[in-house]
């Protein structure tokens, strides 16, 4: 019976794990003992121990530590879950700034720490931090689900009534350059050339010149020269 419940248990998490071999210890009612159950779980005897003898978990730990609770932290999930399904996700300082009012409610002013985002995505990994462009208004329009199904049935009824291959299928794209243009960079300098304001910029062309790069491939992977 123990041979069967050893290799049960190994499709479990070591968490996991230990609140059933915690469990198990307190159905025994003392027909089995500590290490007899660390072994059936494939357990440390010296963590089941601690754990049976009131130790904390490590996510009990690390929550204890928490500037917020769970339900806070679960509240504000769904908080930036909600908002990216209206399609305005928060920014990360939206995200801070929730969280302090938070802190403030419940008379905490302390500050964050600098790495508070960091450890609350690595607390939900569902989410994720990144950068967001703008969306020209046209281009969302055009992103109508009915809009691009009608189009999709045109490509496969123009693809059927005139017998195209597949390598004669080609998708074209364009690209602006605009040349001679400089961005900022940052770069190092001395604390007193920064003071004296001795810092040259570089300098760009006045004349500017656009170039447009047109790339085309084919369906079946063929390059053409740019």
């Amino acid at each position: 019976m123990a041979s069967n419940v050893y290799y049960d248990v190994l499709e479990f998490t070591k968490a996991q794990r230990l609140d059933l071999a915690v469990k198990a210890w307190e159905n025994a009612n003392g027909s089995s003992s500590i290490r007899q159950i660390s072994k059936q779980y494939d357990l440390c005897f010296e963590t089941l121990r601690k754990r049976i003898h009131g130790g904390k978990s490590k996510v009990e730990a690390d929550q204890a530590m928490q500037r917020l609770s769970v339900g806070e932290e679960e509240s504000l999930v769904k908080w930036i879950k909600q908002l990216g399904e209206w399609g305005w996700p928060p920014r990360v300082l939206q995200l801070r700034k929730m969280a302090t009012e938070l802190l403030h409610a419940k008379g905490s002013k302390e500050e964050l720490g600098i790495h508070w985002t960091d450890r609350f995505f690595a607390r939900y990994p569902e989410l994720k931090a990144k950068f967001y462009g703008g969306l020209d208004r046209q281009r969302a329009l055009a992103s109508d689900p009915d809009i691009l199904t009608a189009w999709f049935n045109l490509y496969k009824e123009t693809i059927t009534k005139y017998n195209i291959n597949q390598c004669d299928i080609y998708n074209m794209d364009e690209k602006g350059i605009l040349m001679g243009l400089l961005h900022k960079t940052k770069v190092i300098v001395s604390i007193l050339e920064a003071r004296k304001g001795a810092i040259r910029g570089r300098i760009q062309p006045r004349n500017r010149e656009f170039v447009t790069l047109i790339e085309c491939i084919s369906q079946t992977g063929r390059l053409l020269s740019p």
